[in-house]
């Protein structure tokens, strides 16, 4: 980026980060309010959102630079509301929010128990990764449930939204499809994904607004969008030749068009089924739940005494 470049925003400040699904310059102070605006559109189309009502946030299993960034923003626009935040996280993440502690409660939840039974109950290695990422609903609604709290929010990138629908695609995991869903709804409960039209790099960016020495600023990035690209290409390398993934890329496999368009052209084509009543995957059975759904929900309480 040119020394000399200003945000296309507000045309005053000096540009920090390029947007890859716009393509405008912006400043960080800027970088900041188009998330932020973003995240609050999601919350209003998704959510249902109302004032002071009780929040559960689900945590990510895997740690992310972002992870501490996307929560303030959640906890600025959610104290506008007087909404008060419950976080639901994993004894392995816990010390990240030690400093946010005084705005929102904490739920440590230790899910060894859950994934064993993925691990005891499907023994392939694709129906044992459709069951893991199911746990963290699963946990979401269970103690949802239990606290008589209506809205989940569990966030899910652009990015992983895309690589779990190629991921159903490729592998006929169909299962898999309903959890890149903006919003789902269980019992009186609905779950929503508030950073279901942000992608990736525009969170490390956001992460990485306080860094003061520009040349450590943008060896940083360089390392993050390198590592980005290098787990995408290695998640298609398990399946897909490299000729073929050079093609996907000539074709614009990360370009805007592709990333924003293939979630809803799957959605669509799974749009005949029935649907799970706890995690709306698509279904073609007749004791509607998945088959995920109805190994694992007599481990949840709460869960299963809807379905007694």
């Amino acid at each position: 980026m040119p020394e000399a470049s200003l945000c296309e925003k507000c045309g005053v400040r000096e540009a920090f980060y390029i947007k890859r699904d716009s393509g405008e310059k912006l400043c960080k102070k800027c970088l900041y309010r188009s998330i932020e605006r973003n995240i609050i559109r999601s919350l209003s189309r998704y959510s249902g959102l109302r004032r002071e009502e009780k929040i559960l946030y689900v945590d990510t299993f895997i740690p992310n630079i972002w992870d501490v960034s996307l929560l303030k923003i959640i906890i600025k626009i959610s104290s506008n509301y007087k909404n008060q935040i419950y976080l639901l996280t994993f004894p392995w993440k816990q010390h990240f929010y030690k400093d946010l502690m005084d705005s929102i409660f904490q739920i440590i939840i230790d899910p060894v128990n859950y994934i064993m039974l993925c691990s005891e109950g499907f023994n392939d290695y694709i129906s044992f990764i459709t069951c893991f990422t199911k746990i963290r609903y699963l946990i979401g609604v269970e103690k949802a449930l239990d606290m008589n709290i209506k809205k989940i929010l569990i966030p899910c990138t652009r990015n992983d939204v895309f690589l779990k629908n190629i991921f159903s695609f490729i592998y006929s995991a169909k299962e898999m499809i309903s959890e890149t869903y903006p919003q789902r709804a269980f019992d009186e409960i609905i779950i929503s994904n508030p950073i279901y039209n942000l992608i990736t790099e525009d969170l490390i960016a956001l992460s990485l607004t306080d860094v003061k020495d520009d040349l450590v600023l943008e060896k940083s990035l360089q390392q993050f969008f390198s590592s980005i690209d290098h787990r995408i290409k290695e998640f298609l390398s398990k399946f897909l030749n490299d000729e073929i993934i050079r093609e996907l890329y000539t074709l614009g496999l990360s370009s805007r068009e592709f990333m924003f368009s293939h979630p809803n052209l799957m959605s669509k084509y799974y749009s005949r089924y029935k649907r799970c009543r706890i995690c709306s995957a698509p279904i073609d059975n007749e004791k509607h739940l998945c088959r995920y759904c109805l190994t694992l929900h007599s481990s949840f309480e709460k869960i299963s005494k809807i379905f007694r």
